[in-house]
């Protein structure tokens, strides 16, 4: 088969990372749907805005579940592709999250003094995002040195 075995702690989270974010995303997504249908109106230009990052996110927790499948997949090409798909999703959270943090970050920071708070969780969140990428790379390359 492989260097990594199917049972190993590794390939398991390199299975359950993907899980695990996509269900974040998910979750994030219901509830900004949920968020932006229950604005009364007073807060429009809000709840457009949570109405139209919703099915993005969703889409990008499909994406995480498609990722996930495909990593869970026989062969080095499935689990390449998984690896791929799983980073550009990963880099397109990241980015979205240094956006957010970026933009909401002075105007939410004005009340206190260090004016960064939004933007320091945002990194926070990103670094966890990023790490949890790890298992997939490392169960990626481990698969395609023992094949070739």
């Amino acid at each position: 088969m492989s260097e990594v075995r199917r049972s190993s702690w590794l390939w398991r989270s390199a299975v359950a990372a993907p899980i695990v974010k996509g269900v974040l995303c998910g979750i994030a997504g219901v509830a900004a749907l949920a968020e932006s249908l229950s604005n009364d109106g007073h807060e429009a230009l809000m709840g457009t805005l949570l109405f139209s990052s919703s099915f993005g996110l969703m889409a990008v927790a499909a994406g995480y579940l498609a990722a996930a499948f495909l990593v869970a997949g026989r062969g080095p090409g499935w689990l390449g592709a998984g690896a791929v798909l799983d980073g550009m999703l990963t880099l397109v959270i990241v980015l979205a999250l240094i956006w957010v943090g970026l933009i909401f970050g002075p105007e939410i920071a004005d009340g206190y003094k260090p004016g960064l708070g939004p933007l320091a969780i945002a990194i926070v969140i990103l670094v966890n995002w990023i790490v949890a990428l790890i298992p997939v790379v490392a169960v990626s390359v481990g698969q395609r040195r023992s094949s070739g």
